[in-house]
This record gives structure tokens, sequence and C-alpha cells, in this order.
């Protein structure tokens, strides 16, 4: 589709749903707020990755799908959302430059010296991308275990070259004339284990309607309940055991911290003291997101 086409939160979702059923590959941008935007990696019809970026500070902070088109969404207003095709493996390994690190940033290579570089990412099995300025122009090489991705069809995704003429005869005019290069990258082994972390960390947030209570019901005032048997599915045992509970509410918006405790029979309520309620800026019945703060 054209890029900035201008959609409502149900025309993206709709948009992303269809993609998936036709099995699409690469990733959907859309904007969240001024000076945010979101990224959704697809390989053959798989959501595989999703994360938010903030410009003005270039992090990004992992999330679910759903929630950033919920995010996006969330005032009623169209926001600008664009698609663009790339191979499943390319998908796959953009997708996770959430965890990758800068190794080389604006880094002259002489002439001759490419190899020295290119070496050293093969040799620690580096994951990541290396871009080239130029004088004729930008070009993105992504590598995958030290090795740069090549797709069978297709040539080059815009700045990202995948054929292998073409990375041949990139690699072979920076050899003679020199680049400057950025390259952002991880080893593959502590890739795998970031990758795991943050499904891990993604699974443990989960969606609770608040409830207030006061007066003999409220228990400590100070301290959130929430089902028991959910706080035991992230590690936590024991029914007085008392852990950090970080609050956001639907947009993705932190409110807050607060010491909570794991009750028997609270299905899907986050019960709260009303006092609490008001400082957190929630009403009654609202829908909030929630997840352990730390490990316990």
């Amino acid at each position: 589709m054209p890029e900035g086409v201008l959609l409502t939160g149900s025309d993206l979702r709709t948009m992303v749903d269809n993609l998936c059923a036709d099995g699409f590959s690469g990733y959907v941008k859309f904007d969240l707020v001024p000076g945010k935007q979101a990224y959704v990696f697809v390989a053959n019809g798989d959501q595989v990755r999703a994360f938010e970026l903030n410009e003005a500070r270039g992090d990004m902070r992992i999330q679910k799908p759903e929630k950033l088109i919920n995010m996006a969404g969330a005032a009623g207003n169209r926001v600008a959302a664009s698609s663009f095709i790339l191979s499943a493996k390319l998908a796959r390994t953009l997708g996770s430059s959430f965890a990758y690190k800068s190794l080389y940033r604006d880094y002259h290579i002489r002439k001759k010296e490419l190899k020295k570089v290119l070496d050293n990412l093969e040799h620690d099995s580096h994951s990541g991308f290396v871009q080239f300025d130029m004088p004729e122009g930008r070009a993105v090489v992504v590598l995958e275990r030290g090795e740069p991705v090549h797709d069978q069809f297709i040539s080059q995704y815009g700045e990202i070259l995948c054929g292998r003429d073409v990375i041949s005869s990139l690699f072979s005019h920076v050899h003679a004339n020199g680049a400057t290069v950025h390259v952002y990258a991880e080893k593959s082994n502590e890739l795998e284990a970031r990758n795991r972390r943050a499904d891990e960390d993604l699974d443990k947030m989960i969606n609770l309607t608040v409830k207030s209570v006061s007066g003999m019901f409220a228990g400590g005032k100070d301290i959130l309940k929430l089902d028991l048997e959910l706080a035991r599915s992230w590690g936590i045992n024991g029914k007085n055991t008392v852990f950090e509970l970080a609050i956001e509410d639907m947009e993705g918006k932190l409110l807050g911290v607060r010491k909570a405790q794991g009750v028997a029979k609270k299905n899907l309520a986050l019960e709260m003291h009303k006092n609490v309620l008001t400082e957190l800026g929630l009403s009654d019945t609202q829908e909030v997101t929630v997840y352990p703060k730390a490990e316990v």
C-alpha cells in the first residue's frame, strides 16, 4: 500500500490481520503520538516482534502488537500507517533490532580494511546490520550469524541490499575506496537470550479490570490485590508475599508502581483502595495492563 495512509484504529487492525492472513513478510509502521512510532515485524504471516520507538531518545520498548494498535487508535484519530515488504529472514533479523548495540559508529574504514571488520563480525557470530555511508549514497547489509543475508529473488529493498551480486559489488567498492560505517549488532547467543527474555516479559503482561474497595474489605490500604494464581504464574509464591506491580493504562502510559499481593479468587480484577484509585488517576471498572516490576 502507499506510505503514510491515514487509518482508524479499527482499519489498522484489519490491515494487519489481512496481511498476516495473506502470508505477508515485512513490517508495518504507524504513528502513536508525535515523536513515537510503532513497528510490527511479520514473517510468513506470523507476527514475530513489535516495539515502539521513541525518536527523541532513540530507545525501543517491546510491546504486544495488539497493544500498539490499541494505543494508535485510542484517541479516535486516524494515524499514518505504511507496510514494507521484506523476505522472511530479513523480517526476523530486523525484528530483533531492539537488542542490537552499537559496535561501530561513524567509523571510517580505510582502503582494504573492510575484510578485517567483516571477519570480526563473522568470528563472533554477530547478527545485525552494517550501514555504509558513501559519496554515492547509503547502503545497508543485514547479517545473520556473521553472514550477509541473501535473497534468492530480489536484489535489494530500498537501501537494504540482499542480492549476492550487489553485495559483492558493494564490498569490492568499499575495499577499494573506503567508507564510513555504522554497525548495530549483537552476538547470536546473547541475541537469542534477549529475545527469550523479551517473550517471557511480554507473557507476564496482562489486562485486569480495576475494582475499588473501602471499609472492612480494603485490608491494607497501600497494597493492591490480584488473583493468587496469576501471581504464581509470575513465579511469586506464597499468599502473603508482597511484590512490586507496575500499572499502565491501555495507551501504554506508566501510572505507577505499587505493592501488590496475590489473593484467591480475584479472577481478572485488580482491587485497590479508593484512595489509591484516585492517586493513580483511575476510575472504577477501568481496564489496565499490569506486570511484576522486577523478578522475585
